[in-house]
């Protein structure tokens, strides 16, 4: 059976036309790549060669160079040899470009002449990647937020999952997506508001709705003080929900690792608001906070 643990390797070699001196060297560096790559236990295949002899440098990419990096994307290989940096380009830019994007491919890269992290140039070298990534990042994420407040500002609402009280009508003939209201769940909405302004509490409210026989959607019970709770916090019943609200989170009471599975406020003006249609007044919507936090504040025990 086949060990999966072992990683797949590749080598890149390139020699210039600049010179016979340097195109000497290319049987050297094969040597020394594919010495490394046998120290390491790894596998070689010899379609994972990539090797440009007597091709300029100074070229943005070779179609040995484009090979490299689409079978990088395809998984066919795990760590690419490179004796140094300036191999896989002359320009200090090209080779920063490579690089990330083959680390985005998940592909781990080792310079077997250049220890970047033992060296003032390594470091530099590094830290310049790390910028680039983060560049990348920056600019994707204003890209993506400048298209969605576009649609935004037509009224789109995000997400496939509609707060109860509303359906979520999908994309057609031009027209974004959209909330419309559910009048069935919108008339239970309704009640919760009314029962909190007549005195009833969290508690209260849940066993009223079961005792009512009053069901959630797909007709599963879903009264719970936190359900009501989070129902007459949410501004969404009084016209306006928002985008960028929350931010995905690593969890505290529950953490796994490499995913963020809580969520967090985001700062009040990185909100985008989006209009919808009300299910109650803004009137009653701030009356309800009102009395809501001045309960809080009467059963709060550091009164």
């Amino acid at each position: 059976m086949k060990d999966s643990t072992i990683k797949k390797a590749a080598y890149y070699a390139r020699v210039s036309t600049l010179g016979q001196k340097e195109r000497d060297t290319i049987a050297a560096q094969i040597d020394e790549l594919e010495t490394r790559i046998s120290s390491s236990g790894e596998i070689l295949d010899e379609k994972h060669k990539y090797i440009d002899n007597g091709v300029s440098g100074t070229l943005d990419t070779t179609p040995t160079l484009k090979r490299l990096v689409d079978d990088a994307f395809e998984g066919s290989y795990d760590k690419l040899y490179v004796t140094h940096p300036d191999r896989l380009a002359r320009s200090l830019d090209r080779q920063l470009s490579l690089s990330a994007g083959l680390k985005k491919a998940g592909v781990e890269i080792v310079f077997t002449k250049f220890e970047v992290e033992k060296n003032i140039e390594g470091t530099l070298f590094l830290n310049m990647l790390g910028v680039i990534a983060q560049y990348e990042r920056d600019s994707i994420i204003r890209r993506l937020m400048t298209g969605r407040i576009k649609k935004i500002k037509n009224g789109k609402v995000f997400g496939n999952i509609p707060p109860f009280g509303y359906n979520l009508i999908k994309k057609a003939d031009g027209v974004e997506n959209r909330y419309v209201i559910n009048e069935a769940e919108a008339a239970v909405v309704k009640l919760i508001f009314q029962l909190w302004d007549d005195g009833l509490n969290l508690s209260s409210i849940a066993r009223e709705l079961d005792a009512r026989g009053i069901r959630g959607r797909r007709e599963r019970p879903m009264w719970r003080p936190e359900t009501i709770r989070i129902l007459l916090k949410n501004e969404t019943y009084a016209g306006t929900t928002y985008y960028n609200k929350y931010k995905s989170i690593e969890s505290k009471s529950n953490p796994v690792k490499g995913k963020n599975t809580s969520r967090s406020l985001n700062p009040k003006d990185q909100w985008y608001p989006i209009k919808v249609p009300a299910i109650i007044s803004r009137k009653v919507f701030n009356h309800v906070q009102d009395t809501y936090n001045a309960r809080t504040r009467r059963f709060s025990p550091n009164k």
